[in-house]
């Protein structure tokens, strides 16, 4: 078994290869997150689907999934992603993360946190513009 030692300013640790995702995975896991929510958001807009329980709790919602299972036809992939598809959101906040630590960790350079959020805000900042410019 093979781990990697990080040193940090005022902590050590160490990382078991074994368990480490690659750029690859990650950038699966990203793109099925993606793909998931934008088919969440996509299939509210059919009437027949079963909702999720995602800000309210309804247990009606949770006896529709069932019986869509019970019934077994083709709408319960649909059924699953209306219910389940807001998860996406958290997998992938977190493959994001991930992917930002192995960077950085590996990293003998200290990064200076301003320089680190300046650059990733003017990336948010110009996805903006467009939308900023077109609603007024």
């Amino acid at each position: 078994m093979m781990f990697i030692y990080l040193k940090h300013e005022k902590r050590e640790f160490m990382i078991n290869e074994k368990y480490q995702m690659t750029l690859d995975d990650t950038l699966v896991l990203r793109g099925m997150s993606i793909l998931i929510i934008i088919l969440h958001n996509y299939i509210h807009r059919f009437s027949n689907v079963v909702l999720e329980n995602q800000h309210v709790y309804y247990p009606e919602r949770n006896k529709e999934l069932i019986n869509s299972f019970l019934e077994f036809d083709s709408g319960l992939f649909l059924d699953l992603i209306s219910h389940y598809g807001h998860y996406g959101v958290p997998v992938f906040v977190f493959q994001s993360g991930y992917g930002l630590v192995m960077k950085y960790e590996k990293k003998e350079v200290s990064l200076k946190f301003r320089k680190f959020m300046k650059r990733h805000a003017d990336k948010l900042w110009l996805l903006l513009l467009p939308d900023h410019a077109c609603s007024e």
